[in-house]
């Protein structure tokens, strides 16, 4: 699951309980890693966590798209398909 809070990351999406960045997902595999080496590097994270950083990038460029406003950040983590 892909949450956002105020007081974590300065409130940039990253996988439910932990610290990892979507963005930090996105660029191993811009720059190669495959999804396996990432998992094998993140071993805390499933592969479900892996899955919804790929939907939430779809999710924020489609907003992006639709000229809507991305203020991600939330007192409280939330998931961001609810």
């Amino acid at each position: 699951m892909v949450v956002c809070k105020n007081n974590t990351c300065n409130g940039r999406p990253i996988v439910f309980g932990t610290r990892i960045e979507v963005q930090s997902i996105l660029w191993r595999l811009l720059y190669g890693d495959s999804k396996e080496d990432i998992l094998a590097d993140y071993n805390w994270i499933s592969e479900k966590d892996f899955e919804d950083c790929l939907s939430f990038s779809i999710y924020a460029v489609s907003k992006f798209n639709n000229n809507k406003n991305l203020n991600w950040s939330q007192d409280t983590p939330h998931n961001i398909f609810d």
